[in-house]
């Protein structure tokens, strides 16, 4: 199976299992000067939130790959799915989040997926929400979209896939 994403790791980041990454502390909320408020997700129940929303639709999770850095503050993951059909390519979740408030939670979906932990984050599709208040509530919705779009995405990513391969090419030398 081919793989076309990557999590670039230069600027510090260490890459971990999930196990370190189960056992980074979520900070507290806490209330802005402007009375915001800053409510930061822990790192274990935004992958959580992705796994099942994944499950939900019979897709599993081939491989993991997971980095922290600023003292577990920040997160950085891909998630390749896997395929029964025995395909030769995949399709990637991207993952990012952070607890000091550097960035908000972000999905990236799709056949070539990049995360870095420079701050890059890119893929055909790219969702992202806040730590305010509600992030809880905005999650599994903003997750499930995301996983329902990189759905028929993949439809459409087979069938190019298909038509690429029946393609004869030629060598005009």
């Amino acid at each position: 199976m081919s793989n076309n994403s990557n999590l670039i790791l230069h600027c510090g980041a260490e890459t971990v299992g999930r196990e370190v990454v189960d056992a980074v502390p979520t900070p507290e909320p806490s209330q802005s000067k402007h009375g915001r408020w800053y409510v930061p997700v822990g790192h274990s129940e935004v992958i959580d939130s992705v796994e099942r929303s994944l499950n939900d639709v019979g897709i599993s999770v081939a491989e993991q790959h997971f980095a922290l850095t600023k003292e577990g503050n920040r997160l950085f993951g891909l998630l390749t799915l896997g395929s029964d059909d025995g395909s030769d390519h995949a399709l990637t979740v991207g993952i990012r989040n952070s607890h000091d408030k550097r960035f908000p939670v972000g999905l990236s979906l799709g056949s070539r997926v990049f995360v870095c932990d420079n701050l890059s984050f890119a893929g055909e599709s790219v969702v992202r929400t806040l730590h305010t208040r509600f992030v809880r509530d905005r999650l599994p919705g903003i997750v499930g979209e995301a996983v329902a779009g990189l759905v028929a995405h993949r439809g459409q990513l087979e069938k190019r896939i298909a038509l690429y391969k029946s393609t004869p090419v030629e060598n005009h030398r």
